[in-house]
């Protein structure tokens, strides 16, 4: 899992925010995801069906979060007509320590 444990990437809570999504990690690390960057960085979109700020409404919020037993959290979006899924480990990837986003 480059570098991943298995327990690094158990989430314990999801917290939709203003802003963006919070994650707490099972190894009591906090990620966050704003909004606008996951809709467009969603894994099963190709690069040239990538959405770009343009296309994505200016207040883009999810409809619905839903973690699923295998790990893999789903996002429907108000105002767009794709679902995105993400997997945990890629979400842990790529997410940005909430340590490293109040040094900001």
């Amino acid at each position: 899992m480059n570098g991943i444990s298995t327990i690094s990437c158990i989430v314990q809570d999801v917290i939709p925010e203003s802003q963006g999504l919070r994650i707490e990690w099972a190894d009591e690390e906090v990620s966050f995801f704003d909004y606008r960057w996951l809709a467009e960085n969603a894994p099963e979109l190709r690069t040239h069906q990538r959405l770009r700020g343009h296309q994505a409404p200016q207040t883009l919020r999810p409809r619905y979060i839903h973690l699923h037993p295998n790990n893999v959290l789903e996002m429907g979006w108000n105002g767009l007509s794709h679902t995105t899924c993400f997997s945990t480990v890629w979400l842990r990837q790529h997410g940005s320590p909430m340590r490293e986003l109040q040094l900001i």
